[in-house]
């Protein structure tokens, strides 16, 4: 029992780890849709990103808490002893309706309401651009309204970058260029304010630069000062996780799509999802493993489960 009961752990870290990407592709609730547009899957291995590793003096942190930090939380930092810097940023989730290459050609048109999800974060450029590295400051300081830049990796999963014009749900945006995954912190696009209306969450969180690594039992403090009680407060250092973002331990969406395929989907009231039924045929399968038996889940995953 107490093997099978380690052995069921260990599926549910394995499956969380590849899936959960901001509950976006989780598999739990699937029910069969059908459009042909879908990214077929690369081989098993979980890709790497797309690192350029910043040139920054100081210590930057990255401040988040679950349910999202109050729109004040950057000016209480600022007024904080040790802070250099600090800058806001929303993530949230868009549904891509239409991706166009630079010559006006069609490249994703899920069919029947289906629709591609995307990781975006909204920033303040200039503040943004001090938490890069050099190389990609100039594009994310000249970022406008209605722009947007591709993480690399997410720009070959869209096979298009500057110039192409991706329609999402409410808005027409049109990429400017494309910038590492470092310094999109693993978002598959990044935009200026406003936060688009039809997010229907969003969740602010914080990059700070401080004067000395000292400084970060005063950021954690004064983040503690503004949060509701009860509410737990996530303080990571750069170096101490791959990605400074909204659910640091979480794989970005786009790796996982880099390894398992991108599909759209039909979001449903019940909060679950429809997943395109051509996707679900081809890449969710059922098999005998050791010990758990009989499981239902991604092909590329059962080697890994035997």
């Amino acid at each position: 029992m107490k093997q099978r009961r380690f052995a069921l752990n260990l599926v549910s870290a394995v499956v969380g780890a590849a899936l959960g990407a901001a509950g976006v592709l989780a598999l739990g609730g699937i029910t069969d849709g059908d459009t042909g547009s879908e990214r077929r899957p690369r081989p098993v291995t979980l890709a790497e990103p797309n690192v350029r590793t910043p040139v920054i003096s100081g210590t930057v942190l990255l401040g988040w808490a679950p349910g999202g930090l109050p729109a004040n939380t950057e000016q209480v930092l600022e007024a904080t002893a040790g802070v250099r810097h600090a800058t806001t940023v929303i993530a949230g989730l868009d549904w891509i309706e239409t991706t166009r290459a630079a010559d006006g050609s069609v490249v994703d048109r899920p069919e029947d309401g289906f629709r591609i999800p995307f990781e975006t974060a909204v920033i303040e450029p200039r503040e943004y651009a001090r938490f890069v590295s050099p190389v990609d400051r100039p594009l994310i300081e000249a970022l406008g309204r209605g722009d947007l830049l591709l993480a690399q990796s997410a720009a070959g999963l869209r096979r298009g970058d500057q110039g192409m014009t991706i329609r999402f749900d409410g808005r027409t945006d049109t990429v400017a260029g494309t910038i590492s995954d470092d310094a999109a912190n693993g978002y598959e696009g990044m935009m200026r304010g406003p936060v688009p209306a039809t997010w229907m969450r969003a969740d602010r969180f914080v990059l700070v630069k401080t004067a000395n690594p000292n400084a970060r039992a005063r950021v954690q403090a004064a983040l503690r000062s503004v949060l509701a009680p009860g509410q737990v407060v996530r303080v990571r250092a750069q170096g101490e996780t791959p990605f400074l973002r909204y659910g640091d331990a979480v794989l970005p969406q786009m790796l996982i799509k880099n390894a398992f395929g991108e599909f759209a989907a039909r979001p449903l009231s019940t909060g679950s999802i429809q997943i395109q039924r051509g996707w679900v045929r081809r890449n969710i399968d059922s098999a005998r493993v050791p010990v758990l038996g009989k499981v239902i889940c991604h092909r590329a995953l059962f080697p890994q489960l035997r």
